[in-house]
């Protein structure tokens, strides 16, 4: 009889639990050594070595057959996207001192925004960018638990690569949002790394006191099992 009833309130608890599940609690780095030593292992994409334009579906993945680039050329598990347009309105540029290519949209040709979609719900990512794309960028996570978190972040370096890293207290990034505000291009970002583990979050409140219940729960239950 103990056992059933300790069965039972560990597997209410289990679903208060669960039921309390929120969106991730998200951590930002600047520094790209701080954000690899707290995510761990990641997989990175640098966009190619040489310049491709326009990317005309306006979505660029392992798939992706045109512009010069060959399905494979890009890193698996992420697909980046735009609103289709006219011109030069999606692409990896190269060269201007930069190492390797840039993914990019330029602004003349309509304002737009870089979706970034997980083939499944994640930890962490991060990328370098500059104040081409702007003095600032926004930016808005979106979780696989609960609802999406925008924030702005102030872009220092003019021309030399910035970093940009956001790590997840859960496994729960499905999806990011990035819009530049500069008059030049939309968005511009190279490196993007992705993966990782999430940080080590603390419970929430209300986990701590579905958690306390069961135990309390517990104890209950075998102090009457002794009485009886």
């Amino acid at each position: 009889m103990l056992k059933k009833l300790s069965c039972g309130l560990a597997a209410l608890t289990m679903v208060g639990v669960a039921g309390a599940a929120n969106a991730g609690v998200i951590t930002t780095f600047s520094n790209r050594a701080s954000f690899d030593a707290a995510v761990g292992s990641t997989t990175l994409e640098d966009f190619l070595p040489s310049a491709h334009y326009p990317i005309n579906s306006g979505v660029l993945n392992q798939f992706t057959n045109e512009a010069g680039i060959n399905p494979g050329d890009i890193q698996p598990g992420v697909t980046y996207s735009t609103p289709v347009g006219s011109g030069v309105f999606f692409n990896i540029d190269a060269g201007g001192g930069y190492t390797g290519g840039m993914l990019d949209s330029i602004r003349s040709t309509g304002t737009r925004s870089l979706t970034v979609t997980f083939d499944a719900p994640l930890a962490a990512f991060g990328f370098d960018t500059n104040q081409l794309m702007g003095s600032s960028f926004d930016i808005t996570i979106n979780f696989s638990s609960d609802g999406p978190s925008s924030t702005s972040h102030a872009v220092a370096n003019s021309l030399g690569m910035e970093f940009f890293g956001f790590q997840s207290d859960q496994s729960d990034i499905t999806s990011a949002v990035i819009q530049g505000n500069s008059s030049t291009f939309n968005y511009i970002l190279d490196n993007f790394s992705f993966g990782g583990i999430a940080s080590q979050g603390v419970p929430e409140p209300a986990t701590l006191a579905l958690f306390g219940l069961g135990l309390l729960g517990l104890g209950a239950a075998r102090q009457k099992y002794k009485s009886a």
